[in-house]
């Protein structure tokens, strides 16, 4: 299931933004957590642990927690995903239940992506196309694991 996220880092990851004053679609300037929060991230990288092989999670949230993330103690390998500005804003003007104008899901791309490469800058990892074929997509993502 690459394409879609873990319900449970869903549900923490909008629980810190939340609780941070923001959202997915309204960036929180800080970030705040609580114990609680912390005891839910252990209990997800311990599970995480316990596969075999390569092992992650994709939510496109994380770029907004990330510090949290980094915080959890152990090594991280990052591998990000982008994808071209103007497909995520007719995404996000697509979706039904949503209908962000399509003026606010390219200024959401931008922050999200802004943060993107600051933190590629910081540690020095790999951005893989999202809108390449299935095949090829997953391809890299096995190659950088």
């Amino acid at each position: 299931m690459w394409f879609w996220e873990n319900k449970k880092i869903f549900k923490l990851n909008e629980s810190i933004l939340n609780l941070s004053g923001g959202s997915w679609h309204s960036p929180p300037d800080k970030l705040v957590w609580t114990t609680s929060h912390r005891e839910e991230q252990v209990e997800i990288v311990d599970g995480l642990m316990q596969l075999d092989g390569p092992r992650g999670f994709k939510d496109p949230r994380s770029i907004l927690t990330l510090p949290f993330w980094s915080s959890a103690g152990i090594k991280i390998k990052f591998i990000a995903t982008f994808r071209h500005p103007i497909l995520v804003a007719k995404s996000l003007e697509a979706r039904k239940k949503l209908r962000i104008p399509y003026e606010q899901g390219l200024k959401l791309w931008f922050e999200y992506n802004k943060r993107l490469l600051d933190y590629q800058k910081k540690y020095e990892f790999q951005l893989i196309d999202f809108d390449s074929n299935e095949q090829d997509y997953l391809s890299s993502i096995k190659k950088t694991a």
